[in-house]
């Protein structure tokens, strides 16, 4: 609830052409004299539930943003050798000579110290591992390196002297105004790393690396030249005869067929409405590339989709480790999930990163792939990442856009459309509130749902539907989408089996209504249902927990009907290999 629009509240609009950098301390200085004054002496507020006045106090408890505007807000420069604000000045990196970039490789540091990886030099960067895991500082570790950094004046109204490096001391650029909070300092969580952006830049690496898109790919020229560099990974090394260059292929790289052949899976796949974008309009099939996916579609691709895609095109162990990956950022983004499941993940991406590694070259792992590594110590501390990534953000921003009309001053549209949205609705639910609760006091029937037309039973004849929406699904019958891009017919059904929990699957085929006296309604869902009860037969499981369905055998069943609450919406996505297996999910 607490990340729904109609809880947010805009308290600060930043006017102007271009973001303020670390100049924004300016702007929120006011907002953080309030929020002192919330700790130290609080703020009468009428608590209209008790009519009555309470002292309300209030801390700030992290900021949500995006890994540039963490350096803005934190003060810790994201960029260059030291950009990992977690890491610290530990943060490993190496300057890779052709690439022109640093590459983030490390992530043996935090496996454990036994790890028989550590001393293998010849599949990582040349170097044995001894070094221990970074240690996360503590508030009062921060301060102390901030005692060393000289105050900085804002504001841009003079040319201000460029600050000299750090030379690997620390990435400090200012004190964060933040920490005239009292309790900043012992805060575990002050600045959330976004997962959103994460994901996002993790699945355009791989996906251009593994289709060799132009401009996006991991695999180039140079990218070969600093293997050479570092006498690493002597097969992967460029030669130059007749003044050309040429590489050898390596493990992840594609046929032409191949990749004609996950372009075309991933073109032809049809999803539930709201469950993504339209997938296949990112796919060019002619050019075997995927272009203009969003954070959303790439959230989509790398959690669900890619494990399917690639299944039998790449070998075993590549195909394993981007699987593990998919499965983690799956884990990671649960609604719900328990302490000893992220114990589990924290043990488990070292390790999967570190396969990573032993695959794909230097120049792969940019500062969003490390980052991945921290992701599980701050949602123990913190809680799901629903409550701290970007999504709602972004869409809240975007609504704020559409308010604007007048584009020479964007600010005073944005202004009074969020003061006169927030007033309607205030209004709206106010009035709801005290109107429902007025007739249930008087004893009004209509607010009541009395049992009586249940007990009389339905009316003779039924009406026919080829769509519902119902919690947020649009469901539909399998001979409407027969033509469409979008798969709306697949359901499951969780149950009971000689004490057993089963899942069951299928498609529906009809959507029926029963009317009852006083307008009352049932709706339901005539399925076909796959045979869940013949293991090995009617359904597979893999050992990733990949679900197959054989769509020949169906299940024995005199009730193919179910309610629609009952319901949840699954899609099958038809396997290359095997037919007529489908995959669901």
């Amino acid at each position: 609830m607490c990340m729904k629009q109609p809880y947010f509240f805009l308290s600060l609009l930043i006017p102007g052409p271009k973001a303020p950098g670390n100049d924004i301390d300016v702007y929120l200085e006011p907002l953080v004299d309030e929020l002192q004054e919330l700790w130290y002496n609080g703020v009468n507020t009428y608590d209209s539930s008790r009519k009555e006045n309470f002292c309300m106090r209030a801390t700030l408890l992290w900021t949500i943003n995006d890994f540039p505007a963490y350096a803005y807000l934190s003060g810790w420069s994201t960029k260059g050798a030291l950009a990992c604000p977690s890491c610290n000045k530990e943060t490993p990196s190496t300057r890779l000579k052709y690439g022109r970039k640093l590459s983030y490789m490390g992530a043996r540091r935090f496996l454990s110290p036994n790890h028989k990886w550590r001393g293998n030099k010849r599949d990582f960067n040349g170097e044995v591992e001894r070094r221990p895991t970074p240690k996360i500082l503590s508030g009062d570790d921060i301060l102390n390196q901030l005692d060393s950094l000289e105050d900085i004046k804002f504001g841009k109204t003079q040319k201000r002297k460029r600050q000299e490096k750090s030379k690997g001391i620390h990435n400090w650029r200012k004190k964060s105004i933040f920490f005239k909070l009292p309790y900043w300092k012992n805060n575990l969580i002050r600045h959330n790393i976004d997962v959103m952006h994460i994901e996002k830049n993790v699945c355009d690496n791989i996906i251009g690396t593994l289709l060799d898109m132009e401009g996006k790919t991991k695999d180039n020229l140079n990218a070969r030249r600093d293997l050479k560099e570092m006498v690493i990974r002597k097969d992967l090394h460029p030669t130059q005869r007749d003044g050309k260059w040429y590489y050898p292929v390596s493990c992840y790289t594609l046929s032409p067929y191949e990749k004609s052949k996950v372009c075309k899976f991933l073109k032809t796949i049809k999803v539930p409405d709201g469950y993504s974008s339209n997938l296949s309009r990112c796919v060019k099939l002619e050019d075997r590339k995927i272009y203009g996916m969003k954070s959303h579609d790439s959230h989509i691709l790398l959690e669900q989709l890619l494990p399917f895609a690639i299944r039998g095109v790449l070998p075993n162990h590549v195909y394993n480790a981007i699987t593990e990956l998919s499965i983690f950022f799956r884990e990671l983004c649960s609604k719900t999930i328990r302490v000893g499941v992220l114990d589990q993940l924290a043990t488990q991406i070292p390790i999967t990163l570190s396969k990573i590694e032993k695959i794909f070259l230097p120049i792969f792992f940019d500062i969003m792939v490390h980052l991945v590594i921290h992701l599980p110590r701050e949602a123990k501390l913190a809680g799901p990442v629903q409550y701290r990534w970007m999504y709602p953000i972004e869409r809240f921003l975007r609504k704020l856009k559409c308010y604007v009309r007048n584009r020479s001053r964007p600010e005073g549209s944005i202004a009074e459309g969020e003061y006169e949205q927030s007033n309607s609705d205030m209004n709206f639910d106010d009035w709801f509130f005290h109107r429902i609760m007025q007739m249930r006091k008087e004893g009004n029937s209509h607010v009541s749902c009395g049992l009586y037309s249940l007990a009389r039973g339905p009316f003779d004849g039924i009406q026919r539907f080829k769509g519902y929406e119902i919690n947020g699904f649009r469901f539909h019958t399998k001979q409407l989408e027969g033509n469409r891009v979008r798969q709306n017919s697949g359901v499951l059904v969780r149950g009971v089996t000689n004490g057993q929990n089963t899942n069951y699957y299928g498609v529906i085929t009809e959507i029926v209504e029963l009317q009852y006296f006083e307008g009352k309604r049932i709706v339901l869902f005539q399925c076909d249902w796959w045979d869940v009860d013949h293991i090995g037969k009617g359904v597979k499981i893999d050992k990733y927990d990949f679900v197959s369905v054989n769509t020949n055998r169906k299940l024995a069943t005199n009730e193919p009907f179910v309610l629609p609450s009952q319901a949840e919406q699954v899609f099958f996505m038809l396997r290359i290999i095997f037919i007529p297996i489908c995959q669901l999910f």
